[in-house]
């Protein structure tokens, strides 16, 4: 689903060079990077919003994690 929300912002005009997409998975974060242009991380960073797509039971602590680093 949040490759479906990725390539939707992307292609409805939004600049790749300036979303990070968070991944624990290296392998995925590669395939981001090579497949949208999309800058990757492997911890939440700072930034002007967040959309969340994660499965429902990490969704309270990936939102607490976003706050904590000021996005």
């Amino acid at each position: 689903m949040g490759t479906a929300l990725l390539g939707g912002l992307i292609h409805g005009g939004w600049d790749a060079s300036t979303i990070t997409v968070v991944d624990i998975d290296s392998s995925k974060r590669e395939a981001l990077e090579a497949d949208f242009g999309v800058q990757t991380s492997d911890h939440i960073v700072e930034g002007d919003g967040a959309l969340i797509a994660v499965k429902p039971a990490d969704a309270v602590s990936v939102c607490a994690a976003a706050v904590a680093a000021g996005t």
